[in-house]
């Protein structure tokens, strides 16, 4: 149950009602929800991660420089590498007390030198599209590694269908189809490229671009 806000007449007031009436505009097959499982294109244990004040900055060791250390516990996990020597298995928990305190103990070795918890914002689809589109116009390269890793996951969200939606489990719109499309382009993907040719057909079936909603 929710509380979506009704605007009618210029007149704004809250409704209380059901998710479950909630209905996409167009009737294409949703996303299954988080990215697909692909094989990396970039040495995953060559990543490190500084925190400093909260601020969180991924950094790829060249093959021509030195590994100054091992990944950290934070690090394998963010990068879904094996944490094992880290975190062995816990004994199984019996109480509801038990299985907290499991918890606490894994969670605990996620802090991040600077003493918050890391994380991603997973699920939307217009964030990424927001940092490429700034990094352009204000001339601040990416690495080839960083590109590589957020086409990869660009591909790895795109829905059944073709395209990208608001967030990774819903059906493909306008608005997320012409963000990630332009994205894709500005990370050097050709529109030759049939993940863009799939995008690019189905944007134009929904309308193209012109209908795009005033976050653009």
């Amino acid at each position: 149950m929710s509380w979506p806000l009704n605007f009618v007449h210029s007149q704004l007031s809250w409704v209380f009602g059901s998710r479950k009436s909630f209905k996409y505009a167009n009737d294409l097959p949703r996303n299954r929800g988080g990215p697909y499982i692909t094989d990396p294109v970039t040495d995953l244990t060559r990543w490190r991660l500084k925190c400093v004040e909260g601020r969180q900055t991924w950094r790829y060791i060249g093959t021509d420089e030195p590994v100054d250390r091992e990944q950290t516990m934070e690090e394998l996990h963010a990068l879904g590498s094996d944490t094992s020597k880290h975190a062995p298995p816990l004994p199984k928990a019996r109480t509801a007390q038990e299985a907290a305190h499991n918890a606490l103990q894994f969670y605990s070795k996620l802090q991040s030198e600077d003493g918050h918890w890391s994380g991603d914002y997973g699920g939307p689809l217009f964030l990424t599209p927001g940092l490429v589109v700034v990094c352009y116009i204000t001339d601040t390269p990416f690495t080839k590694e960083q590109k590589a890793e957020m086409i990869r996951y660009l591909r790895s969200v795109e829905c059944p269908s073709g395209g990208w939606g608001l967030h990774t489990e819903g059906p493909p719109t306008v608005y997320g189809c012409a963000m990630n499309y332009v994205t894709l382009r500005l990370l050097g993907v050709p529109a030759t490229d049939p993940c863009l040719v799939r995008c690019r057909t189905l944007l134009l079936k929904l309308g193209a671009s012109v209908l795009l909603y005033s976050k653009v």
